[in-house]
């Protein structure tokens, strides 16, 4: 699974390379992004960014499923509290 990145006014779009549909918008000289949908190739998950970083230090946080997600993740967006990963849906099945 891959995403397409296009520039469009200040904007780098991100598509599904499968379908088109576009995922999210991040400003070219920002770098804020915006999660703008989800596919049926890819979604979106939330995970607060302290338990990205330190999963394994905090008992509140899952762990496993934050594992998970590190490894499979093929985007991120980050609005300071919290990561918005973009993660194949096959990897969710498995």
């Amino acid at each position: 699974m891959s995403v397409v990145e296009t520039r469009r006014d200040g904007y780098i779009v991100v598509r599904c390379k499968h379908c088109s549909t576009i995922l999210a918008e991040i400003q070219e000289d920002g770098r804020k992004g915006y999660v703008i949908g989800e596919c049926k190739h890819f979604q979106w998950n939330q995970v607060r960014t302290l338990c990205f970083d330190q999963y394994y230090n905090y008992p509140d946080c899952d762990a496993d499923y934050v594992w998970r997600l590190r490894k499979r993740y093929v985007m991120k967006l980050d609005d300071g509290e919290m990561f918005f990963l973009l993660v194949p849906r096959e990897a969710e099945q498995k």
